[in-house]
């Protein structure tokens, strides 16, 4: 016979708590000062929602007052029991055998951290454009097709699909050298007039727009097999674009509608002139008709403010070195997050393992901050550290083409309070040095190559005593965590040494 929970609540930890327990905590999230109050009560909701009984009076006890402000002026109280914040609540009929899966399943929220995952969590808050690169067959579109179907309950269609519908590949081809086959091109041999000819990326970017609570992850396989600059240079542009605009990350479209002039001007009888008219935009209105699919929302949106980026889309680049691919300028990898994957485990992913089970609340990967400014008011301390780190590392850069700007500025900012953000029962500080380890190797390290006579004597060395003074690493203590910046450099130093010429890809 099956047992009934009820006496006291469990997290994701398998632990049983009282309420005043679940209150201590929820106060201690509430207090804190990584991220916003939205995002420390989402971590909290992810780990404890499930087996509050009375969230309003666990509130109370808290501190946390049904006035509680949060953005748009929505009441934090209310927006937890709305469960906007991934909180399911405490059910008395749940039998033990269906709550122990349950429990299992929540629990590898945080062992993603064993797999890896929070790294690539943190990276895409940060800025939704990954480049993960590695040997050929390390996993890296596996990778990505898992952390979409992670955004599925176990039990959802979706789940078990093989490919779930907030999943896309595109295999990139040798001879793209411009954007027409990937974002599409306006055709002129149609003897009814001219026609936008689109593949799956259009399509692919509508569903996203349509589906803003659920991240979309498009994977652009072996990327750079044609340049990244050439056939994906609109995207390049407009990522650089995003901004916080009333608590939403907005950006200039991708392809400009014929109709927007007209609507800044005003100009309602224009707007509303129909395709036959002979405006230059009868390609647009065909087009945008077709992605839409009947939703009049989308439709107008597209029609007014041109196709933009959702936030909610993911891109991801999977990426090989080798004699048939193209290296990447550093106009890409300034605007990518670089992620590698040379580790192979040859006895793994011979059983199941935890990633089957593994969920991802969607509200972890779409971001809320798209440049420093948007999170350094509530995180003043944390980015004050990680711009007085940037500025020994530019000291290092000075005189080179590897200094560091603004943008990557921001992204370390956002990266080391991403990173918290996830982690924020672990030691601060050390979380800290994860997030500025992992960025180096990911903005820093990426962007420089060269020869011994462009990469300056003592570069390599001069960085690599920062980041030991940094990170300060035990050699004596086995439970040490080995640094990533740190051993690429070593491999950089060496293959330089060897060789005369030295960059970032193996």
């Amino acid at each position: 016979m099956s047992k009934t929970i009820s006496q006291f609540l469990y997290s994701a930890d398998n632990k049983s708590y009282s309420e005043d327990e679940l209150a201590d905590i929820l106060r201690k999230v509430a207090s804190d000062t990584v991220g916003t109050l939205q995002s420390r009560l989402v971590v909290f909701g992810l780990r404890y929602g499930s087996y509050i009984q009375n969230i309003q009076r666990l509130c109370d006890k808290a501190g946390i007052k049904s006035t509680s402000p949060m953005p748009g002026n929505v009441k934090a109280v209310e927006l937890i029991k709305q469960g906007y914040l991934g909180l399911t609540f405490y059910n008395p009929s749940i039998k033990y055998d269906n709550l122990n899966k349950k429990l299992n399943a929540i629990r590898n929220i945080k062992s993603i951290k064993s797999n890896d995952y929070l790294k690539y969590i943190a990276a895409i808050r940060t800025k939704p454009f990954l480049l993960l690169a590695g040997i050929s067959g390390s996993g890296k579109s596996r990778i990505v097709r898992e952390l979409a179907r992670a955004c599925w309950p176990l039990d959802s269609d979706e789940r078990k699909a093989k490919k779930p519908k907030n999943y896309e590949l595109i295999q990139v081809k040798p001879n793209w050298h411009d954007s027409s086959e990937l974002i599409g091109y306006v055709s002129r041999i149609k003897e009814d007039g001219e026609e936008y000819v689109y593949g799956k990326f259009l399509p692919f970017v509508a569903q996203a727009w349509k589906n803003l609570d659920t991240p979309y992850f498009l994977c652009l396989d072996e990327m750079n097999l044609a340049p990244v600059e050439q056939y994906f240079a609109e995207y390049l542009s407009v990522i650089e674009t995003r901004k916080l605009v009333d608590g939403e990350i907005k950006t200039d479209p991708i392809i400009e509608s014929p109709y927007s002039n007209l609507t800044k001007n005003n100009d309602a009888d224009l707007f509303n002139l129909p395709i036959e008219s002979g405006l230059n935009g009868g390609w647009y209105e065909n087009l945008i008709h077709k992605l839409s699919f009947d939703n009049q929302v989308i439709y107008d949106q597209f029609k007014e403010d041109g196709i933009a980026i959702p936030p909610n889309l993911i891109v991801v680049g999977t990426v090989n070195m080798d004699e048939t691919t193209f290296t990447f300028s550093r106009k890409v990898l300034d605007r990518a997050m670089t992620i590698e994957m040379n580790e192979v485990d040859l006895e793994g992913g011979l059983e199941d393992s935890p990633e089957d089970e593994l969920l991802i609340e969607a509200s972890q990967l779409i971001g809320d901050a798209a440049e420093g400014k948007d999170v350094y008011a509530e995180n003043k301390e944390v980015c004050d550290m990680v711009i007085a780190f940037l500025k020994k590392i530019n000291a290092v850069l000075e005189g080179t083409p590897f200094k560091i700007g603004y943008r990557a500025r921001n992204e370390f900012l956002m990266y080391a309070v991403n990173r918290l953000m996830l982690t924020d029962d672990e030691d601060k500080d050390a979380v800290l040095n994860i997030a500025l380890d992992e960025m180096t190797s990911m903005k820093i390290l990426s962007r420089i190559e060269g020869d011994d006579q462009r990469i300056k004597e003592g570069l390599l060395t001069g960085l690599e005593k920062i980041l030991k003074e940094q990170f300060n690493p035990d050699s004596n203590d086995e439970n040490s965590t080995s640094s990533i910046s740190l051993n690429k450099i070593k491999e950089m130093k060496d293959r330089l040494k060897l060789t005369g010429f030295t960059s970032f890809w193996s």
